[in-house]
């Protein structure tokens, strides 16, 4: 083994450690040692994502891909930072790519169907849903951005179904759990949609979007003082969150008929990798 590889080796043990200053010291020493290392460099981008650095991740992902173009891991990465930063096109075009090099990676016709329905292509989106599904029956995130597409037609007991296929095999996939509260809240399912809001804040108080639609509930039971003091304490949480400062005003000022922020109307979601994430492989 060469003394790259063996530096790559250490840094991925390292990085699954949870060790990530060393990880990206040998990661480094690596790349000193072979400059063009296509691993070390995909490595280097995983590790930029971890700490929170999407830029250098994207030259690093963006060497990789030139140094193995072949490797449909690499453009995967890539065409996942793109999507997780909403450059769908760019997303896209990297997705084909990987796809081209491995038809059957059913995560990455998931991830194209995002960046398609980001550009508001739903019918082409779909199809990538459904295929990543053939591919991969138990994968539940494809069963969640399956029920988004479907609930974009109106086909919203279909949309339940899948939703709730998708937490039968993930209960803990926050993002189906909040598009199956927002469709119940739709609906007027207001004490189930309760217990999924309720649910994804316990797990995560930074979750702006359970925070909101949990006080929706309460402005719809004619709970306003709860609906009030949820949000305020969300805004004491997240302090820069837009969609909270709208939420609040929005019941401070329409205290009989409240007006909430469309993006929150519309806040059905499809999970994408967040720019954290390190990315390997499915």
């Amino acid at each position: 083994m060469s003394f790259a590889a063996a530096c790559v080796s250490l840094s991925r043990q390292q990085l699954m450690a949870g060790f990530l200053a060393d990880a990206e010291l040998t990661c480094r020493s690596a790349l000193e040692a072979a400059p063009a290392d296509a691993e070390a460099l995909h490595l280097m981008g995983q590790i930029a994502l971890r700490c929170y650095r999407p830029e250098e991740a994207e030259e690093h992902f963006g060497r990789a891909v030139a140094a193995d173009p072949d490797e449909p891991l690499y453009h995967a990465s890539l065409a996942k930072l793109l999507l997780a930063r909403r450059r769908y096109a760019e997303a896209e075009a990297r997705f084909r790519r990987a796809l081209a090099l491995e038809e059957g990676d059913a995560a990455s016709h998931n991830h194209l169907g995002a960046a398609l329905r980001g550009q508001g292509r739903s019918a082409e989106a779909e199809a990538c849903f459904r295929r990543a599904l053939d591919l991969s029956p138990a994968y539940a995130e494809a069963h969640d951005s399956l029920g988004v597409v479907l609930r974009d037609r109106g086909l919203w007991e279909e949309a339940e179904f899948c939703f709730r296929n998708a937490l039968a095999l993930r209960p803990d996939l926050a993002e189906a759990g909040l598009n199956l509260a927002g469709l119940l809240l739709d609906t007027g399912r207001l004490a189930e949609a309760a217990l999924l809001y309720a649910r994804t804040l316990a797990a995560d108080l930074s979750r702006a979007e359970a925070a909101i639609g949990l006080a929706r509930v309460f402005a719809a039971q004619g709970r306003r003082e709860d609906a009030l003091a949820l949000l305020a304490g969300a805004r004491e949480r997240m302090p820069g969150n837009s969609l909270v400062q709208q939420a609040l005003r929005s019941l401070f000022c329409n205290p009989i008929e409240i007006e909430w922020p469309c993006d929150i109307n519309n806040a059905y979601v499809i999970s994408t990798p967040l720019e954290s994430q390190a990315f390997t492989r499915g």
